[in-house]
């Protein structure tokens, strides 16, 4: 398989690991809101992990950014995001850059 259209097939595997998009990062208490938290592995098409991936991640609605790379597991997060609906980019090299939008991350309200 060509090198350009196998990252797709690697790069797939990140939004299915990925699995849980609104973890709640911290409890609001005097609120009663929660935000939301983006957390995953990056893994290529066999399952194996790649780390230090350069993660960006972008709010669509304010242009706020964040930054992070993967972690020897593959493993990434961004705590504590508003809601809104975000960008995730990633890079690192053998691999196209890989962007995928929207990523929705809803605010919950926490029960009393």
């Amino acid at each position: 398989m060509p090198r350009k259209l196998g990252f797709l097939y690697r790069w797939l595997p990140v939004l299915v690991v990925m699995g849980v998009l609104f973890i709640p990062s911290h409890l609001a208490w005097g609120q009663g809101f929660v935000n939301g938290s983006i957390a995953g592995t990056v893994t290529d098409s066999t399952g194996a992990v790649i780390p230090n991936v350069a993660l960006a991640l972008t709010n669509m609605g304010t242009t706020a950014k964040s930054e992070t790379h993967s972690d020897a597991a593959g493993f990434f997060q961004f705590l504590d995001l508003p809601p809104g609906n975000y960008s995730l980019a990633a890079e690192t090299a053998g691999f196209s850059r890989f962007v995928r939008e929207p990523i929705v991350v809803l605010q919950l309200r926490h029960p009393h």
